[in-house]
Order: structure tokens, then sequence, then C-alpha cells
């Protein structure tokens, strides 16, 4: 049969796709910026109707039926990074946070709580009868792999385009489509604060031309790239491509020419910002999207020489160990990559993991406590730990023994919390 009458046999409205989800189905959905929105906003229309529907989703968009306490019992969302729409539903009941690693949190999952469906949103069908998810490969090719069923999303819409390494989907794989025009999912411009600027400074003046790095969204990682603007030829070996980091590929900053493995390659898991990101992942033959059970494990990530990641966190003790996912037992966000790339800048040969933070939270509380507040999570151990950045300078926890890392630490904290950090360090005994 040829490729475009497979396609119509396929071919369905919403609603009936939506019909064939059964109580106590599990759902998995693609990611990022390529969540299939229009199935996810169309929840509050037939939920009620179900019984025991569970949808692993995403931690980006907003959607209505998050929020709704009504559909407890109905549909129970499960994230493995939280933000504000998910910890809304975690508040009601609605939601909950499976604890991992980015790398191996397929493979462990799908053992536990294989999924039914796999509902993706996709490019229009290629000439070759593939479907590409174009802005995340998290686990999209595992989920595709180990579901029974798939249904996509497929978006017309042209800018929403395909990039070199996403997945693609055949079509004799997909049991079911409907056809969407949506815009592309994008974020706002951050903020800058002139903290960010001078962390910024702080962290561009431990990476060194040639260094492969990894960063992040915010303020502080936008700043950050503004201070990389006068090196040469770094490489990109990052969980997330974002807008800061297409700007440096665009000033031939980031060119991946002196980089141990792909070289000359800029590879990330997932892509998340401006449309002129969008069109530079999907324009740059050098950019490839990897899944995060290689681009996430750390193995992988040490084999980059001089490998830089830059993380940030909520809180940490005084000995090291870093919360950046709770504000104590609360869930805030998630472990993400944080682990699995502390460890692979660490193991890299002379590589540097860097968590970067500001000394105080907004409202002036310090972030660095003697011991970590009661019920918070341990996101990276302390052993995985190496250079803490703050708006008052950077110290090196490598190597180093408690009493030192005491020390170190506190240098680093806002004045004002200094004496009193170091009166709690010495009540516990960390030094005299």
């Amino acid at each position: 049969m040829p490729i475009q009458e497979k396609y119509k046999t396929k071919l369905r409205t919403l609603e009936e796709c939506v019909r064939f989800i059964q109580n106590g189905d599990s759902i998995i959905t693609s990611g990022a910026a390529g969540e299939p929105g229009v199935f996810l906003r169309s929840i509050p229309e037939w939920a009620h109707g179900v019984e025991g529907v569970t949808i692993h989703k995403s931690r980006d968009q907003m959607f209505d039926y998050l929020r709704d306490p009504t559909l407890k019992g109905h549909i129970h969302t499960v994230g493995h990074f939280f933000s504000e729409n998910l910890r809304e539903g975690y508040q009601i009941g609605t939601c909950s946070y499976v604890p991992s690693d980015l790398h191996n949190f397929m493979t462990i999952r799908s053992q536990v709580s294989p999924d039914k469906i796999f509902w993706a949103r996709t490019t229009a069908m290629e000439k070759d009868g593939n479907f590409c998810i174009p802005y995340c490969q998290f686990f999209e090719y595992e989920a595709m792999q180990n579901a029974s069923h798939i249904i996509l999303e497929v978006n017309l819409n042209p800018k929403y385009a395909p990039v070199r390494g996403a997945c693609r989907i055949p079509v004799d794989r997909v049991d079911m489509l409907y056809e969407v025009n949506e815009p592309l999912f994008t974020l706002p411009e951050f903020v800058s604060t002139e903290k960010d600027e001078k962390i910024g400074s702080y962290i561009a003046s431990l990476i060194h031309d040639g260094d492969c790095i990894q960063f992040g969204l915010g303020g502080l990682p936008d700043a950050l790239a503004r201070h990389l603007m006068d090196k040469n030829d770094l490489g990109m070996h990052s969980e997330m491509f974002c807008s800061s980091m297409a700007r440096l590929i665009e000033a031939g900053i980031i060119t991946g020419k002196v980089k141990t493995l792909n070289r000359g390659e800029h590879i990330a898991t997932f892509i998340l910002g401006d449309e002129n990101l969008y069109r530079v992942a999907s324009e740059d033959k050098n950019f490839r999207l990897v899944p995060c059970s290689y681009g996430n494990d750390p193995k992988i990530i040490a084999q980059n020489d001089n490998m830089v990641s830059v993380n940030t966190l909520l809180e940490i003790d005084l000995t090291g160990q870093i919360n950046s996912e709770s504000i104590g037992p609360l869930q805030w966000s998630g472990t993400g990559g944080a682990d699995d790339y502390a460890i692979g800048a660490l193991h890299s040969k002379g590589g540097r993991g860097i968590f970067a933070f500001e000394s105080t939270t907004r409202k002036g509380i310090s972030k660095i406590k003697s011991t970590l507040a009661r019920g918070s999570v341990v996101s990276v151990s302390r052993n995985h730990v190496d250079i803490l950045v703050t708006e008052y300078g950077y110290v090196s926890l490598r190597g180093r023994t408690v009493p030192q890392r005491v020390e170190a630490i506190i240098s680093i904290a806002h004045p004002d919390f200094r004496a009193e950090l170091r009166a709690e360090a010495k009540k516990l005994k960390y030094i005299d």
C-alpha cells in the first residue's frame, strides 16, 4: 500500500483517538516543547468518564486538568521533574513524583510501570513515511519501543520542523493519528540580575578555550553565555539546548572542533527556548539530539575531555550535600541531570563540575546551611561536588576534608551569615 494511503487509513479525529483510552491505562507523552498539547488540553472534556488512568508527562507546559481536584481517581499524572503545574497537582493529590536520574529513568520505569499508549506530537509525515518528534529525545525512542500502541498528534505548522537525531516513528508503527496546526511552545527572554552577571563572570573565568560545556535555563545561564563571547572553539554536550547556546553557535564560539567525543557535533537531549533556537536546531547540520540514556550517561559525559558542567541548587550544607529539588519535604523540581553531570564532569579528564547560585534567596535567607532543612532531598552527594560559585567568589571542594570544606563554603556565603555558620559548624564538631 502506498505511504499516503497508509496515512489515510490511520487518520482519525481527536475524539476517536480519546475513545481508545480505557480504565487503568498508562499513557506516556512526548516531552518539553513536543508535548501533545491539544490532547492534554482536552482532558477535562472526557476524563470523568474513565477511572485510574495514569499519564506520564513532562514538566514544561501548564494544562487546566492538572489543577482540577474533581479529576482525582480519574486521571493521575506522574512527573520526573516538577514545575508549578505539577506542584499544584501534587498538593491536591492528582500528581506524583518519581525519583530518578535521567540517564536510566525510562529503563527502570518501563520495567515496573509499562505503558499501553505512547502519545506524541510530531512533524508532518516525511517522504519516507516517518514522523519526527523534533524537540525532545529524553526517552521518546524507548517509549515508542515499549508502548503497545502509538497515537500521534501531527502538527502541520511548517515551523514545527524535523531535527537531526530526533526520534522517527514509521507510519506502520502508528495506530491512529489526528492533525493539528499549533504554534511553537516558546519561552520568554530571561532577565539577568547584577548578581547573575557577577556569578556568570566567575564561571566564565573557570572555562577555557576548547572546553566542552553544559548549562541550562535562566538569568544566570544567560549571563554566563554573554561572558563566554570571548572564548574559542567551545564544545557542547548538554542535557538542554537553550537559546543562549544557539547564540553562541551563531557567533562561532561553540564549534566543537576540539571535542574528544562527537567532534564537531553539538549534542543535547532536548530543546527549549525561543523561535530562533528551534530554527538553529533544525538548520544546523552539526546539531544532534540524543536520548538521555546516552547524553546523560555519566560514562559518556566523562569521555568529553575538559567537560564543564554548570548547574544550580536550592540549598547546600556545610559539608557539600546539595538539595536542588525540594523545599523541605515539598517536591519543587527534580534531580534531573544534576547528578548525572556532576559525576560525569568529575570523571572527565580536566573536567569541572560547577554548582552556581546566589548566596541568599529572594527573601534574604542563606542558601548555605549548617545542615539541610528537615525533609530536604539530597540531590547530589557531597562526594560528587566539585566547584561552588556565588556572587562572593568560587571554591573547590575536590579532595578536601570536612573542616576544609566548611571553611571554603563559609567563605562564599553572604557576609551576614558567616559568623552564624561558623558557630554552628563548631557545635557540629565540623571545625574547632
